[in-house]
């Protein structure tokens, strides 16, 4: 029975695996996963935790495409994956951890340099193979893997894409709260901004990622401000929030400001005019860190320390 619930027919006739599959179906026979992990020390779990202070964490598109890639994946080889939200306080005290029964756990951190090393730490104290997204290498240490995108090279492509369509005075969206993509993001738009002439750049961190919130601190900064003729937003959400503000208020898009975004998530074909972005493989991010896992657990080490993916500039007609 136990080669064919593991699928290990090699050591059978087609005769015998015929003989259990039909007692098994005739019996409801369910494996008892949890006697089977205490039997093995084994979970045959990983667990995903997300820093952030809203109830609906998973409504960003990069964190449930991540978590998405992660669990299908884990999935096919027999693994479930649980999902924790937690705020950057309620991290601090993370006695749950001492709790979690997973064989791994993966972070998505968010907030200041400092404060995203302490969780990384703090999860590294598991013992556990530890899967970073996003972040460049803190530290090196074989229970410890970096997967993340090129959003440096993301940055680049887009500021040089708005500057070959014309804009000069562009406007960098961010969200005020740091995350480290964002400010590799940042990082590659000013080098490309550096060597482009004539070119000024602001910068306006907002609070939240909401319409409302985009377009009210948008409107104050154009009280003491001239209107930018691009607006490079650190993600998606702010480049459709920002869309529809100018839209609102009278300006074409991309006639007299044209706007890019940064994930190239499903939503932006549906915004009117389709957004400019660079796509981020933030599905595959999930995927690549679930087999990282698995060679991690087998092998007692990562096959890769720092996994760095390529990005893709998709053009909409915002540019």
């Amino acid at each position: 029975v136990s080669n064919v619930v593991n699928r290990r027919f090699h050591s059978m006739s087609a005769k015998t695996r015929e003989r259990v599959e039909a007692a098994i179906e005739r019996l409801n026979y369910r494996v008892n996963v949890a006697a089977r992990g205490l039997r093995q020390s084994h979970h045959y779990c990983a667990a995903l935790i997300v820093v952030d202070r809203r109830p609906a964490f998973l409504s960003h598109p990069a964190h449930h495409q991540i978590a998405a890639g992660l669990s299908n994946y884990l999935n096919s080889q027999g693994y479930a994956v649980t999902i924790e939200g937690v705020s950057p306080e309620r991290f601090e005290d993370l006695s749950y951890l001492d709790r979690v029964s997973a064989d791994a756990l993966c972070l998505v951190a968010s907030g200041p340099v400092a404060e995203r090393h302490a969780m990384l730490t703090r999860l590294q104290s598991a013992r556990q193979p530890v899967v970073v997204f996003h972040e460049p290498p803190i530290n090196h240490s074989a229970r410890t893997c970096y997967v993340r995108s090129d959003d440096y090279m993301g940055g680049k492509l887009i500021a040089k894409h708005m500057i070959a369509q014309g804009v000069r005075h562009p406007l960098l969206l961010l969200p005020r709260r740091e995350w480290a993509p964002m400010s590799e993001r940042a990082r590659g738009i000013k080098a490309a901004l550096k060597n482009a002439n004539a070119t000024t750049l602001r910068t306006l961190k907002i609070e939240g990622l909401s319409v409302d919130e985009v377009s009210a601190a948008l409107e104050e900064h154009l009280k003491s401000n001239e209107r930018p003729d691009g607006v490079l937003a650190g993600n998606d959400l702010l480049a459709a929030a920002a869309q529809k503000y100018f839209r609102k208020v009278g300006y074409c898009v991309p006639g007299n400001v044209r706007i890019s975004g940064f994930g190239g998530y499903d939503f932006i074909q549906y915004v009117d005019p389709t957004l400019t972005s660079i796509r981020i493989p933030s599905y595959a991010m999930g995927q690549t860190a679930g087999r990282e896992i698995l060679h991690a657990l087998s092998q007692g080490h990562f096959s890769q320390s720092d996994v760095l993916l390529p990005v893709e500039l998709i053009l909409g007609e915002s540019t």
